[in-house]
Order: structure tokens, then sequence, then C-alpha cells
């Protein structure tokens, strides 16, 4: 860093790119969490991934140091978590049902709900993003 003028006051080194700046001042603490998709319709015995998305009060997404669980409220179906991400299997039996996520930060916790409908048709593809 170069030394300023006289009169001139210090500037503050600017990090490289947004990874940088992201280590500097990393996001959190956990403020929300939203399962992505929000809805879903799911062939009999068919699967649907899902991915909690979580985001710090200025908006800014969370990856790391987050506890998940997940769980449904199916009588026929279930839900199987692997951290953000989670599988719906869906069971043999028609049923409307709420699939949700509580996110834990420390003491700070959060949940989302999407609801999920196992049809017998093959419903249309539907794209998504956190």
């Amino acid at each position: 860093m170069a030394e300023p003028a006289a009169g001139e006051l210090p500037q503050p080194s600017e990090p490289a790119d947004a990874e940088e700046a992201a280590e500097l001042f990393p996001p959190g603490p956990l403020a929300t969490v939203e399962i992505a998709p929000s809805s879903a319709r799911v062939l009999l015995l068919g699967s649907r991934r899902f991915r909690a998305c979580l985001r710090a009060a200025d908006g800014r997404e969370i990856r790391e140091g987050i506890d998940f669980l997940w769980a449904c409220s199916a009588d026929h179906s279930q839900i199987e978590g692997d951290g953000r991400d989670a599988t719906f299997r869906a069971g043999e039996e028609l049923e409307a049902l709420t699939v949700w996520v509580v996110a834990t930060q420390g003491e700070r916790r959060t949940s989302a709900e999407a609801s999920v409908e196992v049809v017998e048709e093959q419903p249309e593809p539907v794209s998504w993003r956190c």
C-alpha cells in the first residue's frame, strides 16, 4: 500500500474479489431459511430433491456452519436429509403433505415449509434455484 500524500487520509485496501471479501466478512448470523422448490408434485414411488436456502439479515447466502433437520408429515412417503439438500421419496399412496427443515446456527434457529403432492400422472418439470 502506497503512503498517502500530505493531508490525505490512508485508503483501506480493497479485497481482490468477492471471495476474498467473504473471507474477511463472512455472512451471518442466520436470519432466514427457504426450501427450494417451495412446492412440488411427485409421481407415485418417484423422488424429488429439495434444498435449504439460507440467508443472513443482509441477504447474503450462508453456506457453512449450519445444522439441519429435515422431516415430512407423510403417512406413506419419506424425506432423507444430507445437510442443506434432501431427497423426498414418494410412497405407494396419493397424498398431500408438508416437508419442513429446521436450520440451526448456535442459538439461532429458523424453519421453512414446502408443500408436496404425490400424484399418479407425471408432473411438469420445474426449474428452481436458491
